[in-house]
């Protein structure tokens, strides 16, 4: 059952009830509900990544490359985006299990790629989850958008595919399977 978006269990406690409770032990109904329990497993190693971020000191926060300081900007950002929930993809596997990320986040990452990339306009666009030939999690990429008639097809495709290729990887360590481009429209501007 959804409301306003918000995905609630069975119980009628929703996501955001559980998540304000996190910190608490579980009370007696959480112990015996098994929609209860499975948000808390689900939400578990969000609150100990939020914990960590803010308790980490300034000095050694300054101290951190770049690339890194980018990456924990967009994954705060993505933590604070999940909250707000939708549709997740696994991205990554890691040594410490399975990296999902919200379709939202990856959404966003990619429109601003695209807002780079002179002589297109993103219309619809979107993420897809599948695997690899080795079983691996990956991402697929689906762009459509407009172009001004003055420029060439290839061109402008492989500088948009190139911006998408380069934001999703800086911003979230993601490198897409693919990123399929479909010129829907030619404008005359």
């Amino acid at each position: 059952m959804t409301t306003g978006g918000e995905e609630v269990p069975a119980c009628d406690r929703s996501e955001e009830d559980i998540w304000e409770r996190l910190d608490l032990p579980p009370d007696e109904h959480e112990l015996s509900c098994p929609h209860c329990q499975e948000q808390r497993r689900r939400l578990q190693p969000l609150l100990l990544a939020t914990r960590r971020l803010r308790e980490t000191p300034p000095e050694e926060a300054a101290e951190e490359d770049a690339a890194l300081e980018r990456i924990r900007h967009t994954a705060m950002d993505g933590i604070r985006a999940e909250i707000r929930r939708g549709r997740r993809l696994e991205v990554l596997v890691t040594p410490h299990g399975p990296l999902e990320l919200s379709v939202y986040v990856l959404n966003e990452v990619i429109r601003r790629a695209a807002d780079g990339v002179q002589g297109i306009k993103l219309g619809r666009h979107g993420t897809t989850g599948t695997t690899t030939d080795a079983g691996l999690p990956a991402v697929l990429c689906h762009l459509s958008v407009q172009m001004n008639a003055d420029e060439q097809v290839p061109e402008v495709a492989e500088r948009l595919r190139a911006a998408t290729l380069a934001a999703l990887a800086d911003e979230l360590g993601v490198v897409p399977a693919a990123v399929d481009i479909t010129v829907e429209d030619i404008t005359h501007d």
